[in-house]
């Protein structure tokens, strides 16, 4: 949800809050974006609940009655994202501004929650969509496309699902198997993960498309990229070269010579490198794994500064990964 105007949200946020007899500080107004938009740990949960005062967060009666009321507006909120984002893919379908009644039916839920206009922000969204102008986002002006809704389409349930456990007092995610779609796998994990999927070659691979999934903390960023290979070249030598290119393209500071192992039965390699990242030495610890049965490779990294250990959180990352062979 990275994409969508996270102003709205923060706004009811903190309307909520102020019913609550609470009100947020500047720091968890800083937060809840960061939650809707790219992750959560628990670090970042416990600093959201400390900032609120002792008597708010000692008193059973109100957390109850906050942990309540949140999930209304979350709801309400992810449900006008997501119709807004289908009547996107209509307007740009139409090449016109189009309301659908499951648009103006969220609009409305969002309204009678909390009292205010989204009029002008959804028609200028449907009309940049429509006719192909770019839309100001939190993070820079994009066009909207079929494939950038699709992706903010791909993160409204992990943005849900980390908002919910934002406005939980006790933090207690649940471990589930998370289906990796495109990559023939499965990973286990208590937090949801991003996605993204991208068709543009990748120098190395040859690649024709590849999917994202990555774990973000305040300790650094695990991803999982599974990379399509058409030219039906694998094995050994080509893991190899796919892990200098990868050191090479990075511009290491240095790294570790790529080491052969097996991974679950697959052919993989595993190394380290450090890069320079404004005047930061930052580590990767990656492994890639090439699955023959589809000719399709397996990249699991792992990256932070050097006071993280990159290897064992990437080793522990994999270690309930499952791939189909």
């Amino acid at each position: 949800m990275r994409y969508l105007s996270l102003f709205v949200f923060i706004l009811l946020a903190l309307t909520t809050a102020a019913d609550a007899e609470i009100s947020f500080s500047p720091r968890q107004a800083e937060i809840i974006p960061i939650v809707g938009s790219s992750y959560i740990d628990r670090a970042l949960h416990k600093e959201f609940w400390d900032e609120f005062p002792t008597e708010f967060t000692s008193d059973p009666a109100k957390v109850a009655e906050f942990e309540a009321e949140m999930p209304k507006f979350i709801f309400a909120m992810d449900e006008y994202n997501r119709s807004l984002l289908e009547a996107a893919e209509i307007s740009i379908r139409n090449s016109e501004p189009t309301r659908t009644e499951r648009l103006r039916s969220a609009e409305e839920n969002v309204v009678r929650l909390e009292p205010g206009d989204l009029t002008g922000q959804t028609n200028a969204f449907l009309k940049a969509a429509a006719d192909g102008s770019p839309f100001e986002f939190s993070d820079g002006a994009k066009v909207i496309s079929y494939d950038l809704i699709a992706q903010m389409i791909s993160g409204s349930d992990s943005s849900l699902e980390r908002s919910q456990l934002l406005y939980t007092q006790k933090w207690s995610p649940i471990p589930k198997t998370r289906e990796l779609k495109g990559i023939r796998g499965s990973l286990a994990s208590a937090l949801p993960l991003n996605y993204k999927i991208s068709k543009s070659p990748e120098d190395g691979y040859n690649s024709t498309s590849d999917h994202e999934y990555s774990l973000t903390s305040s300790d650094g960023l695990i991803s999982i990229t599974g990379i399509q290979n058409p030219n039906g070249d694998g094995g050994t030598l080509k893991l190899a070269y796919i892990a200098f290119k990868t050191i090479y393209n990075a511009k290491t500071m240095r790294f570790t010579f790529p080491k052969h192992s097996k991974f679950k039965g697959l052919d993989s390699v595993e190394f380290e490198y450090i890069v320079d990242v404004d005047s930061t030495a930052v580590s990767t610890s990656t492994r890639i794994i090439y699955r023959p049965s589809d000719q399709y490779f397996i990249l699991v990294h792992s990256i932070s500064d050097e006071k993280f250990d990159v290897v064992q959180a990437r080793r522990t990352f994999e270690s309930s990964l499952e791939l189909g062979q």
